[in-house]
């Protein structure tokens, strides 16, 4: 029989192993190692300085349309990094597609899945424009964010109102999905935001301010 506690341990369980996926998540498209992570953070290095670190000959060669890996291994690729933007900037992509975060709110976040803990959280939109005569995979985007001067990982939540990219975004078309992450409403005077479509592309990286007001 399942009791109240096993219960309770099994969702702090999911809850921590959510939490490491997500510093995985920046640390992979940061470049650093958990090592490199905390010597950063101790020498007080700013982590979003964008190196360019070395991609090893597999990473090189696979494309955006052969990418099959799971967003964990993913993210574990060191990758090309653009220069930092501000939240409310556009960041141009390799392939020359826009991308934008628009919509930023303070909200309550909803846990709707395994792992997901409800508490203060922000909610933004992801915008991606193709301007250009080939589309734009966006099936697996690997998204996370940073907050806070020791850049704390922030879970991402299912709600409210979080959607999805489609599976790519036409020649010449647009699209948006939003995003919902916690993020402690005393620790937003820095949000890192990275966003990454595949190895191919440049890991995009938005930081500034973000709404501290809650619903």
């Amino acid at each position: 029989m399942i009791t109240k506690v096993s219960q309770q341990r099994r969702m702090t369980s999911l809850w921590s192993r959510r939490r490491l996926l997500a510093g995985i998540a920046v640390m992979g498209l940061l470049g650093l190692s958990a090592g490199a992570w905390t010597s950063a953070q101790a020498a007080g290095i700013p982590a979003i300085v964008p190196t360019k670190p070395a991609v090893t000959p597999a990473a090189a060669a696979q494309t955006v349309q052969g990418d099959t890996k799971s967003e964990k291994e993913r993210a574990r690729i060191p990758q090309p990094r653009a220069g930092v933007v501000a939240l409310n900037a556009t960041a141009v992509l390799k392939s020359g597609a826009r991308v934008r975060i628009e919509k930023m709110e303070a909200v309550q976040g909803e846990a709707t899945g395994p792992g997901e803990v409800a508490g203060p959280a922000l909610r933004f939109q992801v915008t991606v424009d193709n301007p250009t005569s080939v589309a734009l995979p966006t099936a697996n985007p690997v998204l996370a964010l940073a907050y806070g001067a020791a850049l704390t990982p922030g879970l991402q939540l299912g709600g409210p109102g979080a959607t999805r990219l489609p599976d790519a975004v036409n020649a010449h078309g647009s699209a948006s999905a939003v995003y919902v992450f916690n993020v402690a409403a005393d620790q937003r005077e820095k949000v890192l935001i990275l966003v990454n479509f595949g190895v191919a592309e440049d890991v995009l990286a938005f930081e500034g301010a973000a709404p501290k007001a809650g619903k």
